[in-house]
């Protein structure tokens, strides 16, 4: 199947999120993967993501994302469909202020599909959403800011960017004269592209990743505890209950408390039973 990889990816609408922590893959990796475009690269700077690619061989964004009958996503379709709503009930009234919003997240959308953020696609963009030219107008009269051509020209350039199975909802919108049903359902489709791209950019990346997948992870977790997004807190109280109970143990062996060696719990042995203990006991971490 086609996936046009030179301009593909999106940064994703308001309502997306990048899990954290984040951390730049290893010297050795870094420089043997090719740059994906920007929102693609969040994924790569995953760990529990790039944990979940090394072991799965069939892992996918697209299925790992919120189950849409969760409650969750019921709640944010719920919000999404009032926004959009008040949108449709403010361009009845010939009310335009949310559009330049609305049409800026998709500029940002479609720059954040491109590979090459300085290259002549990128200037197009660009230069075509101004959002003080979009106020101005606005503050002229609402019939200056033409909003089905910038609609237009986002449906355009998506078409260039989007994997082909996505051609058909984006010439679709063509059809559509609910402007507001027109934006919404773009915003959809970018989000749709981006994960389009991102499995691609994953699926490319899996046999390096499979390659350096200690080290990868390695580097995870020590960016994590570096930066204090990994505490090790319940790491620390797990061993701890585990040498308490060793260590009372050991103190009964030795009354007469001699110090030697040989009357200390060996960090092997704690470390043996917190094991046991995580197996088959009931107390959580």
């Amino acid at each position: 199947s086609r996936v046009r990889t030179t301009d593909a990816a999106s940064s994703s609408s308001s309502t997306a999120s990048t899990p954290s922590p984040k951390a730049s893959p290893p010297p050795k990796l870094a420089a043997t993967l090719p740059a994906p475009p920007a929102a693609a690269a969040a994924a790569f700077n995953n760990a529990q993501l790039a944990h979940e690619v090394v072991l799965d061989p069939d892992f996918s964004l697209r299925n790992a994302r919120t189950d849409a009958d969760s409650f969750e996503a019921k709640v944010t379709e719920i919000a999404k469909r009032a926004f959009f709503d008040r949108v449709r009930s403010e361009l009845a009234e010939g009310k335009h202020a949310m559009v330049p919003d609305l049409l800026m997240t998709m500029r940002e959308n479609l720059l954040g599909m491109l590979p090459n953020a300085t290259g002549a696609t990128a200037v197009e963009i660009a230069d075509k959403f101004d959002r003080d030219l979009m106020m101005q107008q606005l503050a002229e009269g609402t019939k200056r800011l033409d909003i089905p051509a910038y609609l237009h020209f986002v449906a355009a350039k998506m078409l260039s960017m989007c994997a082909p199975i996505r051609d058909r909802d984006i010439r679709a919108m063509e059809q559509v004269d609910d402007l507001a049903l027109v934006m919404q359902r773009l915003l959809a489709i970018q989000e749709e592209m981006k994960l389009d791209i991102a499995d691609y950019h994953l699926q490319q990346a899996k046999p390096l990743l499979k390659e350096h997948a200690v080290e990868y992870e390695r580097s995870k977790f020590d960016a994590g505890v570096a930066d204090g997004s990994i505490t090790l807190s319940g790491t620390r109280a797990w061993l701890q209950a585990s040498w308490d109970k060793a260590k009372a143990i050991a103190d009964e062996r030795n009354p007469e408390s001699v110090n030697l060696e040989v009357n200390k719990p060996r960090f092997e042995d704690v470390y043996h039973d917190a094991v046991l203990e995580l197996i088959f006991g009931n107390v959580p971490l």
